[in-house]
């Protein structure tokens, strides 16, 4: 079996971490790639120069996260000693690594893929145009060339030292396209029977997501104000969970409607959801990624009331998801729908027909070995 290296913040591959999104895509990777090869972790960690800092508090910074010299010795043992010539570099923001290995192990043929989780101009650009209140006056003000300089390294590390982008959802696969990647494979979501007892209480819906997360924040506001325009179903619960913060806070004073359950562990999670009607994927706009918490809505076999742009990088063999493109649309469905349980049942229906009918890692990797045996 051939072995590989996986490099990747040492965040996103400790287990004892919060679930987050990032180390959930993270060990999708990580299985997938078993598969076929013989896995090496490697762990990084952030640049804490004083100069980084500074570019990154005025917003001049442009892939500088991390520092791969600082990595030589242990690049130097995985190349040179045990003869890796596959590295494969976990998130876009660590791309300089692709660079640094092409230039300090030229004489090698090591190949370089990167595990996308969406390119980082994707983000920023909803963020310099959206939600400019959630930047400094710094920030806010270079916000134009920072994003101009993000997208021209991204440009020029697929030109110069990236071999294979493997990307997860078809949108991104067209991004890298346009971004000049020389091969892409697309790495649709794998999906898990893991069907929670389901005893839904009246009314409840409930959402799993960071708040402070601009997309997640708008999805969870703009639904709020749908239903209060267009009609509050009886009993309506929209179970946030999470601790409150100034967001949910706000959330919850402006509209009745809304509990922030505060913080839950695992156990916890799963009893609160197997209350809910529906499954919130509040995603009305396409930013960089995917939406795993989708996955795991979906692996408990909930309900699901997602958008288009929500189920990117998902593939249904069977399985007809509800999905609503606009706060309002959701709003009115989930009134008619929150009335008539036997709706809610077939809905439920839907999740356990995707999940039982999903792709799996050793299909995709079977669909992908011959562009990677290829490099």
């Amino acid at each position: 079996m051939e072995e590989v290296l996986f490099i990747s913040n040492k965040t996103f591959l400790d287990v004892t971490q919060p679930e987050g999104g990032v180390r959930l895509c993270t060990m999708d990777y990580i299985e997938l790639l078993q598969q076929r090869y013989k896995v090496h972790l490697m762990g990084v960690g952030y640049n804490r120069s004083l100069l980084f800092r500074i570019k990154f508090r005025l917003g001049i910074d442009a892939y500088e996260e991390y520092v791969p010299a600082d990595y030589h010795k242990e690049l130097e043992d995985f190349i040179i000693n045990k003869g890796i010539r596959k590295i494969f570099i976990n998130l876009s923001n660590l791309s300089e690594f692709a660079a640094y290995i092409k230039t300090a192990f030229a004489n090698y043929d090591v190949k370089t893929i990167l595990c996308s989780h969406g390119n980082e101009s994707g983000d920023f650009l909803h963020q310099s145009v959206r939600f400019t209140d959630t930047l400094n006056k710094a920030k806010n003000l270079f916000s134009p060339y920072r994003l101009g300089k993000v997208l021209q390294k991204e440009a020029l590390y697929r030109e110069q030292s990236i071999d294979c982008v493997l990307t997860v959802s078809e949108v991104e696969e067209s991004i890298e396209k346009w971004l000049g990647a020389k091969k892409v494979c697309n790495i649709p979501r794998v999906l898990k029977n893991e069907f929670i007892t389901w005893q839904p209480t009246k009314g409840r819906i409930g959402f799993v997501g960071d708040t402070s997360h601009p997309p997640n924040y708008f999805g969870l506001l703009k639904l709020c104000e749908a239903f209060a325009a267009h009609g509050i179903p009886d009993g309506l619960d929209i179970r946030i969970v999470g601790k409150e913060n100034n967001i949910t806070a706000s959330l919850r004073s402006r509209f009745p409607f809304v509990t922030i359950t505060g913080y839950l562990d695992n156990d916890q999670l799963i009893a609160e959801a197997g209350t809910w009607n529906y499954y919130l994927n509040l995603v009305f706009y396409y930013s960089k990624g995917v939406s795993t918490k989708l996955q795991k809505g979906l692996n408990w076999g909930l309900p699901i009331m997602s958008t288009t742009a929500g189920n990117r990088g998902y593939v249904f063999n069977k399985g007809n998801l509800p999905v609503y493109d606009t706060p309002e649309t959701m709003a009115i469905a989930l009134h008619e729908k929150l009335q008539n349980e036997n709706m809610v049942i077939a809905d439920r229906q839907q999740t356990i027909h995707a999940v039982n009918n999903t792709v799996t890692y050793h299909g995709i990797m079977n669909d992908i070995s011959a562009v990677l045996e290829n490099l």
